[in-house]
């Protein structure tokens, strides 16, 4: 075949065709039905190198996982902090507006007490001025 430049031998053209030398498939047209001896060959160590998985296209590496983690953990961290910041100040705000409730209801109270001894006071006078005027005309 060396000498003939232009000429293929026929048997090297029947040897790329056959189907036991192209993928060790028995069947030329059954894709999905391979020889078991092929796919092991793909499987062994001494045919695809040391046996460990080769990164994939697009597939981050454990470091690059744990960094991506520990960001999205840190963000996380900081929305958190925010967050309870936020409501610590909201809690704040409540607690101060509780006292002032309490202050005004005490106000209230006192109001009630003072507003409750006038009217006592005033019914007594009332009473006592009837009792007044019902002797006055009884006489």
């Amino acid at each position: 075949m060396a000498g003939n430049l232009g000429k293929e031998d026929s048997s090297s053209v029947q040897g790329v065709q056959d189907p036991s030398i192209i993928g060790g498939s028995k069947m030329a047209g059954n894709l999905g039905k391979e020889d078991p001896s092929s796919v092991q060959d793909v499987q062994d160590q001494s045919v695809t190198g040391s046996g460990h998985k080769r990164p994939r296209a697009g597939k981050k590496s454990a470091a690059e996982r744990s960094k991506d983690q520990r960001e999205k953990k840190k963000v996380e961290d900081e929305k958190l902090k925010a967050k309870t910041d936020e409501l610590e100040k909201s809690n704040s705000h409540l607690e101060g507006q509780a006292f002032q409730l309490r202050l005004d209801l005490k106000e209230t109270r006192e109001e009630n007490i003072n507003l409750k001894i006038v009217e006592k006071s005033q019914s007594d006078s009332i009473l006592e001025l009837g009792k007044v005027g019902f002797s006055l005309h009884t006489l």
